[in-house]
């Protein structure tokens, strides 16, 4: 393996017993130090020792260097908002692939507060540190180099404060390759064997948007490499979330000292925006339930759940109904619970995410008066429900017909209340 030479500004002390040194995230000439053993090298090159035990690089964060000495940079409010908003190129960002870049901006704001917002598409497709548009874009023919599937480009600005240098982030543009065979879509396992997954190279290319170097430890997002069909969408806790978290305590820790304002962590918002959830019932038909969302990200089903008893603990789980994934327009879904409805039934959406995390709605409840006598399910195998009215203390009188026409059960109802509901078996 190869070994890195810090910058001098990274070098604390040095004695004959201890050296101390920050572990350089740069080397001037794009070289990044990795998880490693250490070498100590004297002035001419004749003698160095190597150290036993390895040391271990869980993230990296980076910054500018000037006159070799490195720096670190704080986060700012750039945009009145609390931190930076991107736009994407009209000119030559696909449609497909924003989706799968904004899913990847919701992963680092939710996992470490990177407050990143995307604006109004710009008809600019140029790559410039003074233009002051956050760009997002595709390249041009061979702009990038072959084998590169993304750059991300970071601009600096500081000032000098009693003699030290301050610097803050004051722009970033994202890059990527027009020529690569990209999988755009929502579940992993739809990407081809020959196809590159963009929202993992995008979760990647806006961990260096956050100021994070490239690691060496295999299946991190914001390792060096990926290859075909690989999926890296989740972020890791003790890498990708404690490197980007440790950024925005750096940002937010102090005011700026060049006077920019202060850059502020975002919140997550909730990954489906439900606006509207409802049930109707009509007797021969059966309850509607329908419902409406304003946004989704990365959701994947909607379960209606029904209970007859609001004191119940136990709810009966409906068909499924598959959301959109990925949607910033308004949403409207309907489902019918074709069971008869005698009394009271409450109705709840469970609503679950493609990483399995789940939310549920508030609660609705839907009632009716039973008429007359029903049978679900209607024709039916091994048991059928009945429904009904049914005076107190009385008993009915029940047949069940085949679709021949033959009686295939008698029975009696119970005694009970004015609505009973019952099962009976179906031979």
């Amino acid at each position: 393996s190869a070994y890195m030479q810090p910058l001098a500004s990274d070098y604390v002390s040095w004695s004959d017993t201890q050296i101390q040194v920050r572990v350089p995230a740069t080397n001037g000439t794009g070289g990044t130090a990795g998880t490693g053993p250490i070498q100590v090298t004297n002035s001419d090159g004749s003698s160095r020792a190597t150290s036993s035990n390895s040391l271990t690089v869980t993230y990296v964060v980076s910054g500018p260097s000037s006159n070799g000495v490195a720096y670190r940079a704080r986060l700012v409010d750039t945009d009145t908002k609390g931190g930076y908003t991107l736009r994407y190129s009209s000119a030559s960002l696909p449609a497909a692939a924003q989706a799968p870049f904004a899913a990847a901006l919701q992963t680092w704001r939710c996992n470490t507060g990177m407050n990143r917002t995307i604006g109004a598409p710009t008809t600019s497709d140029a790559v410039s540190n003074t233009d002051n548009i956050n760009i997002v874009r595709f390249d041009t023919g061979t702009e990038l180099p072959t084998g590169v599937l993304g750059v991300t480009r970071t601009y600096f600005s500081g000032c000098s404060v009693n003699g030290v240098l301050a610097w803050r982030l004051a722009g970033t543009d994202y890059t990527f390759d027009s020529g690569t065979n990209w999988y755009y879509g929502t579940d992993p396992a739809g990407i081809a064997s020959n196809q590159y997954d963009f929202q993992s190279v995008a979760l990647h290319e806006l961990g260096h948007g956050q100021l994070l170097g490239h690691i060496i430890l295999p299946g991190a997002v914001m390792n060096f490499n990926i290859g075909n069909s690989q999926v890296r969408r989740t972020l890791s806790n003790n890498n990708d979330i404690a490197g980007g978290r440790d950024e925005i305590s750096y940002s937010t820790a102090i005011a700026d000292p060049c006077g920019a304002s202060l850059f502020l962590a975002s919140t997550c918002p909730l990954p489906v925006q439900l606006t509207a959830f409802a049930a109707r019932y009509q007797p021969g038909q059966g309850t509607t339930l329908s419902w409406a969302t304003a946004t989704e990200l990365n959701s994947a089903a909607f379960i209606i759940e029904s209970q007859a008893d609001a004191l119940d603990s136990t709810w009966q789980a409906l068909p499924r109904v598959a959301a959109a994934g990925r949607s910033t327009s308004p949403r409207q879904y309907q489902a019918l619970d074709a069971r008869p409805l005698a009394g009271t039934r409450y109705y709840r959406l469970r609503q679950v995410d493609l990483d399995g995390t789940v939310a549920y709605s508030p609660v609705v409840s839907v009632a009716a008066a039973a008429t007359t006598l029903a049978a679900y399910p209607n024709p039916a195998t091994g048991r059928v429900q009945l429904s009904g009215p049914l005076a107190a203390g009385a008993t009915a009188q029940v047949r069940l017909l085949d679709a021949t026409g033959r009686c295939v059960l008698r029975t009696v109802g119970p005694a009970g209340p004015t609505v009973r509901s019952t099962q009976r078996p179906v031979a």
